[in-house]
């Protein structure tokens, strides 16, 4: 693009690390391309970011915005990891949707014009239920997100046709916006000098030991929080699954782990595409058994009736993998946003 296309963006995602990373993961991407970034956050999340690598470092300014008290929050509370489970907002669903009971939500809602399968499991929605439905004065979270697309020019979604052709038009009829997939945003790779060397050797050398197709990568994620206050390994585990596995218990290098030749699955919700098997769970509290996380893996990874599981996996590696496809789509966002630069001057894209 020529220098006079330029723009200055101003990104500020809802507090949640499952919102912040892809959207940091965004930011580098757009500063590649010579944009200057302004990302927004509280002071304590900013913090908690990765470090940016070297060669977008001065074209993303983080701006720290204090967040008020707000009634009922703990203090410090600025993103969702920080919350009890009970309390972070729930997921966005549209606001025409008509059903009312928890066990309503555990079927595909009536506005889906193909089948589909993606639903609540019951226990999923019974802890969400009052913030979608609102209570008493309670503003819901459906009516927020209305309001929020209503408001909106368009609606960025972190996606790509090739995965979800359906759901993307879907969205698009639905609210009668542009509807831009961004791409899937794999976090982006760079040397962070001996830090990265430290982790990455280690489980390298374990990795390169193993059997093709033997390893399951398992990572809890940003938010993922232990059933109890302790976060510290028992007594004796990492001497007792030496040569077992690997405990990584920073920010892993994840890019390299995946990219190896000897990891075989790495299992997402993905169950309607054939790509992840859900654990079987208890539908009233959502609790499982290590029998059944076991049995789960052995399916996946072993049995021939996990089969298309792995050639499921291996056929999207294709799609995600392809980054030239994954850069067009960040070009055809940025295409649009210079081209309706002063239409949203002062408005927002909803995430």
């Amino acid at each position: 693009m020529a220098n006079c296309t330029k723009l200055h963006i101003a990104m500020f995602p809802s507090l949640a690390f499952g919102h912040m990373i892809p959207y940091l993961e965004l930011a580098k991407l757009r500063a590649q391309k010579g944009h200057k970034i302004s990302f927004i956050s509280t002071p304590r999340n900013v913090d908690r970011l990765p470090k940016l690598p070297p060669n977008v470092a001065s074209s993303i300014q983080f701006v720290k915005l204090p967040q008020p008290h707000v009634e009922n929050l703990p203090e410090n509370a600025e993103a969702t990891i920080d919350l009890p489970y009970e309390k972070p907002p729930s997921p966005l669903i549209d606001i025409q949707d008509d059903r009312k009971k928890p066990e309503d939500f555990t079927k595909p809602p009536k506005w889906v014009p193909f089948p589909s399968s993606v639903a609540f499991r019951l226990f999923e929605i019974l802890r969400i239920f009052d913030s979608i439905a609102g209570e008493g004065s309670h503003t819901s979270d459906l009516y927020r997100f209305e309001k929020a697309i209503e408001r909106s020019d368009a609606i960025a979604v972190r996606s790509c046709w090739e995965f979800e052709t359906e759901y993307l038009n879907l969205l698009k009829e639905l609210h009668q916006k542009a509807v831009i997939p961004v791409g899937l945003l794999p976090p982006t790779a760079y040397n962070n000098g001996n830090h990265d060397d430290e982790i990455w050797k280690p489980i390298k050398e374990w990795l390169d030991k193993q059997q093709p197709g033997s390893v399951v990568y398992v990572a809890f994620g940003s938010e993922a929080k232990p059933n109890n206050e302790s976060i510290e390994l028992p007594d004796g585990f990492e001497e007792r699954t030496v040569g077992r596995g690997v405990v990584c218990t920073s920010w892993g290098p994840q890019l390299k782990i995946l990219a190896h030749d000897l990891v075989g699955l790495n299992a997402r919700v993905m169950e309607e595409k054939k790509m992840g098997y859900v654990i079987p769970r208890n539908e009233d509290d959502g609790a499982f058994t290590r029998d059944s996380v076991a049995e789960s893996l052995r399916l996946v990874m072993v049995e021939e009736e996990g089969k298309i599981y792995r050639a499921k996996a291996k056929e999207m590696k294709e799609i995600f993998g392809d980054w030239e496809k994954q850069e067009c789509y960040i070009d055809q966002l940025l295409s649009f946003l210079v081209t309706n630069k002063n239409l949203i001057k002062g408005s927002r894209m909803e995430e």
